[in-house]
């Protein structure tokens, strides 16, 4: 028995929209926090233990969030871009499949004789 697959195209091109826009969003958010760190020139300077063990804590811990944001980034407009793609495929398949579908009721039956 033949099953089906129901694809929601509305629900597709929305969601794709919205992983885009979580992507733009959260690079306008990394670029504005990258910037605003960048202000702030060198954290708590390297005149003593303290200050040198912050910033051996914290350095690294900053570049992996704004490392994870472009990768995050990424992975959202990825998401998106194959879920319009998906939307557009289905959408092709499913009107390719309604043109066969209305070629093959406009096209008379032909009876065959068996050979003998």
């Amino acid at each position: 028995m033949a099953q089906s697959l129901v694809v929601n195209q509305d629900v597709l091109r929305t969601s794709s929209a919205r992983l885009l826009a979580a992507a733009d969003s959260l690079d306008q958010a990394r670029g504005r926090l990258e910037g605003r760190l960048s202000t702030l020139g060198q954290c708590w300077g390297t005149s003593d233990d303290v200050a040198t063990q912050f910033v051996s804590d914290y350095v690294p811990g900053r570049d992996d969030v704004l490392d994870g944001c472009r990768e995050l980034t990424q992975v959202l407009r990825e998401l998106g871009d194959r879920t319009q793609q998906a939307g557009r495929t289905f959408a092709g398949v499913e009107a390719d499949n309604a043109a066969t579908a209305k070629y093959v009721a406009r096209t008379p039956a032909v009876a065959t004789t068996p050979a003998t």
